[in-house]
């Protein structure tokens, strides 16, 4: 049974790791998907409240500061991040994406005033020569310049949600929790959904469903429930599967091709992570 929560998280980032694949195939522009899957994925949390009695628990919800940075965190990352995998190839956009562990350290010392120690600062000076290197090889372009930009946001951001994500869950319901980030990402991508013409295919239906319901529900409920018994440490370790299941879907849907200095700029971005997350995992234990 301790093996449970490892597989759960094992299962969430198996599911993202199919998110853009599906967004690139769609006919809806990212942002349109974006809001679309997260409106289903609402849907479907509050049907189950409802259904089993459990909708009053939004009344337990506590505005403040760390509220509001919960949200913004959630909206704008998850936007970003979903945004930036229709202009980068996939493989390059997760790797970048695993930037997230050492922008988790830079955000906690900003935000949550945590300390920032020589061995932290050695992990992302690390990390920023696998970007840079990874950079160098194959996202030349202004089109893959700016999506690259939108991931280092996001990643930034989505450390601070990871924090604030495994705070809230224990003050509120899962499906509460999951669906203030889903909410937080409609708001966001509602202005720029809307500022497109919709081309609706019975194919894009069929993929924003299956993102609604397997992305932005089941993905994240299996990230939640991992994260209430696990370390953030933990689960983000368990995160390095997502870029390898990336490449392979990648390579076999899409034709999109894995350079070496790539692959190397990904190494070294891993090995950064991983090395930011194991010093965690360290600290806390003494």
């Amino acid at each position: 049974m301790k093996f449970v929560p490892f597989f759960q998280a094992a299962a969430a980032f198996f599911i993202w790791s199919l998110m853009g694949l599906f967004l690139n195939l769609s006919s809806l522009t990212p942002f349109q998907s974006v809001w679309s899957m997260n409106i289903v994925g609402l849907a479907c949390l509050f049907l189950y409240a409802f259904f089993f009695g459990r909708l009053k628990a939004i009344r337990t919800i506590q505005i403040n500061r760390y509220f509001f940075i919960f949200l913004a965190a959630s909206g704008f990352s998850g936007v970003l991040w979903m945004w930036a995998l229709t202009k980068v190839p996939i493989a390059q956009a997760v790797l970048l994406f695993n930037t997230s562990p050492l922008f988790t350290l830079l955000a906690a010392y900003f935000f949550l005033k945590e300390a920032l120690t020589k061995e932290k600062l050695f992990a992302v000076l690390i990390g920023l020569v696998g970007v840079g290197v990874l950079l160098s090889g194959g996202l030349s372009g202004s089109i893959y310049l700016v999506g690259a930009f939108a991931i280092f946001a996001a990643a930034m951001l989505n450390g601070l949600k990871v924090v604030f994500t495994k705070h809230f869950s224990f003050s509120y319901p899962l499906w509460l929790t999951i669906g203030l980030i889903l909410a937080a990402q409609v708001i966001v991508a509602t202005p720029f959904a809307f500022s497109e013409v919709w081309i609706i295919t019975p194919v894009s239906v069929l993929y924003t469903i299956l993102l609604g319901v397997f992305a932005a529900v089941l993905g994240f409920w299996f990230f939640v429930t991992s994260l209430r018994k696990l370390d953030a440490s933990s689960v983000m370790l368990v995160a390095y599967i997502e870029p390898v299941l990336a490449a392979v879907w990648g390579y076999m849907f899409l034709n999109q091709q894995m350079t070496v200095a790539v692959a190397l700029g990904g190494i070294i971005i891993l090995v950064a992570g991983y090395l930011a997350v194991h010093m965690e995992a360290i600290k806390k234990k003494v």
